[in-house]
């Protein structure tokens, strides 16, 4: 049965202009860094979101065109460091061509105006590129309902938001009418109560529903364990598994809501999801900090994405993000080299391994009850073995990906399937590693006068501080003929992406 068309566009990423684009942008090459170029093109994304995060509201696009060697340096917020523009827009485009993507572009709503964006609008898509360069895809503001930190300088009422994105999208539409507008809004759960103004989403959508073609929203962040109660990585790990249904919990509700205060029920609004993915703490004294590139990540990445995949409304999806010198990126530093995290190879299964049709699929599975944890409250029968399934376009690949959540065990599945005859040979891609905390090897930046807290290890089998560059890997299986019904053992906390091929 086939459930919905999978956008590509659930496949994205954030990058960000500061810092050359955290290494982008090759200054000593004036040019991009080649490797890093490859990377990212294995990993075959669709959007790139750009300028990327907090950043955002404070960057103003006309910083970073003209010469490079004439561009200024600019704050990264109110008061904050500089980074000279040299990864401005047509870099930031020259990217996203040579690794086959597009970007998703954030213009300033915090402190830019509607004639400035509407002038980005026309530099890009009118007097400037063209064919694959042009932009789509644009999105008023970032995160202007938080309050505290960066956002104290850039935050608004619900009303205030509204008014300002309805003046931003005629000014960008009076440029470009074809465009597609994202306003930014999200829905509190829980625990997790990021939004400052708990009306901010009746306001928005009964206000300016008919004006908006996607709500961007950031409910897919966790665990986030800003208050370290003595926590134990695997109660903070089990929490963070249980995430993903509580995000899908919420995307259900705000798809309920865009259907009747946006008078939306043919679905013509989507969602997005313009930053995501597994965050622990931002603060270097954090026993967590640097746990966004362990297996345990990877395993929330690899879940997370088969909810905004079995959401109807989730079209756009940005993982935050693509490379980073610190804890943030999926990429990062490793013995003077770049090289990839654990939730690198997660998102790469499914660009790699997974179809472009949802087709439905019942799991049943062991379960088990999560604490609260962080900013993850209590979920109760979390399975162990999620599993998602897709076809490809002409209906001769069945896609099986399949995440065992089992810290520990092995799960032996039986597997049935109807309506497919899957009898020539299949192959499984696993993502597996030596321990739930285990990671490819990458590295914090040692700088002057800062010390990074010594991490929490699993027990009792801690690999954190193994610093082994083949500690997670893919491994290949050539599994033979398998008929309609056959057995398969999910190796313990892993990721495996089944190819089945119909009867020659």
């Amino acid at each position: 049965q086939i459930i919905r068309e999978i956008p590509r566009t659930l496949y994205g990423t954030n990058i960000e202009w500061i810092y050359d684009g955290y290494g982008l942008w090759n200054a000593d090459r004036d040019a991009l860094d080649p490797h890093l170029v490859e990377l990212t093109r294995a990993l075959d994304l669709s959007l790139l979101r750009f300028p990327g995060g907090v950043f955002s509201d404070f960057y103003h696009w006309q910083d970073g065109v003209g010469r490079r060697d004439t561009r200024r340096a600019s704050p990264h917020v109110t008061g904050g460091p500089k980074s000279r523009n040299t990864f401005g827009t047509a870099e930031a485009l020259s990217f996203a061509r040579a690794v086959g993507g597009q970007l998703l572009i954030t213009v300033n709503a915090g402190t830019g105006t509607p004639e400035e964006a509407a002038g980005w609008v026309r530099h890009v898509n009118v007097d400037g590129a063209s064919g694959s360069d042009r932009v789509t895809f644009w999105e008023v503001g970032n995160e202007l309902y938080g309050k505290g930190g960066a956002a104290e300088h850039v935050t608004m009422t619900a009303q205030a938001y509204r008014d300002r994105f309805l003046r931003f999208a005629e000014a960008m539409r009076d440029v470009d009418p074809d465009i597609k507008i994202g306003a930014i809004g999200l829905e509190n759960f829980g625990r997790y109560q990021m939004n400052g103004y708990p009306d901010w989403n009746r306001v928005l959508l009964s206000g300016a529903g008919r004006h908006i073609d996607f709500l961007a929203m950031h409910n897919a962040y966790a665990p986030m364990v800003f208050e370290d109660r003595g926590y134990n990585v695997r109660s903070v790990y089990a929490a963070m598994l249980a995430a993903p249904t509580l995000i899908a919990e919420n995307l259900a509700v705000v798809s309920r809501q865009i259907e009747a205060l946006a008078s939306d029920p043919d679905q013509r609004i989507g969602i997005a999801i313009t930053e995501w993915g597994p965050w622990f703490h931002a603060e270097p004294d954090s026993r967590f900090i640097d746990h966004v590139k362990t297996m345990g990540s990877a395993l929330f990445v690899a879940d997370t994405l088969k909810v905004f995949i079995e959401s109807p409304r989730t079209r756009i999806a940005n993982a935050f993000k693509l490379v980073d010198n610190a804890f943030m990126g999926w990429i990062g530093p490793r013995d003077g080299r770049y090289a990839a995290k654990a939730p690198y190879y997660a998102l790469q299964l499914y660009t790699q391994h997974f179809g472009e049709r949802l087709v439905r699929s019942v799991t049943n599975s062991p379960t088990y009850d999560s604490p609260a944890v962080g900013l993850v409250d209590q979920v109760p029968n979390v399975p162990y073995l999620d599993v998602v399934t897709s076809l490809d376009p002409p209906g001769n690949t069945l896609y099986i990906m399949a995440i065992n959540k089992h810290f520990d065990r092995p799960i032996a599945a039986s597997i049935r399937v109807g309506g497919f005859r899957p009898e020539s040979e299949a192959k499984a891609w696993t993502l597996r590693s030596t321990g739930i905390d285990a990671h490819t090897g990458t590295q914090l930046p040692r700088i002057p006068g800062l010390n990074w807290a010594r991490q929490a290890s699993a027990e009792p089998n801690p690999r954190f501080n193994d610093n082994d560059p083949n500690g997670v890997r893919i491994e290949t299986t050539n599994i033979g003929r398998t008929p309609a019904s056959f057995e398969y053992t999910f190796a313990p906390h892993s990721v495996t992406a089944i190819e089945l091929s119909p009867l020659d």
